[in-house]
């Protein structure tokens, strides 16, 4: 299950940041090579991965939905708000991506309960296909919420943190 967390992860920074102006047309090939960059990440299983050429733009969705679904979780659910990106291809291989959105995290398991969330999530960057990785980033998140909650059932004690960063 580690894996699927650093895998989560991966998503979850290249989602927080975004590209630069120039940018040039999406077509349906730059939308499958961009799913089938992501695809090595997240595996191929259908509905995780949307890429849709929009003018200059692609627009990508990751729903992780599909991917929690395979986990085997007895008595726990785990709940990812899905991410949605825009990505340009800005040639020799830089591609801009940019996310605007809220986002939610839930972990529900017996006697543990964590709730990640921002009312905001914005951040721009370039991806380097070169480096693998992002050259360059910014990010900004609002309203930076974590709740955690655990109730050890054999136990009398519980624990409550709830962290809030403007």
């Amino acid at each position: 299950m580690s894996s699927f967390f650093a895998r989560v992860g991966l998503v979850a920074l290249l989602a927080s940041f975004a590209g630069a102006v120039y940018a040039l047309p999406a077509t349906p090939e730059g939308a499958a090579r961009i799913a089938s960059s992501l695809q090595k990440y997240l595996g191929s299983k259908e509905g995780v991965v949307s890429v849709v050429p929009n003018g200059a733009v692609y627009d990508v969705t990751v729903d992780f939905a599909p991917l929690v679904s395979q986990l085997d979780l007895p008595d726990a659910a785990l709940t990812i708000s899905p991410q949605h990106l825009q990505i340009t291809d800005q040639g020799g291989g830089l591609w801009g991506v940019k996310q605007d959105e809220p986002f939610r995290y839930e972990i529900n398991a017996p006697g543990v309960k964590i709730s990640i969330s921002a009312r905001s999530n914005k951040g721009e960057g370039t991806f380097d296909e070169k480096v693998g990785w992002l050259s360059q980033w910014s990010s900004d998140m609002v309203d930076l919420r974590t709740v955690q909650k655990y109730d050890e059932p054999s136990t009398p004690a519980q624990t409550d943190t709830d962290y809030s960063f403007a």
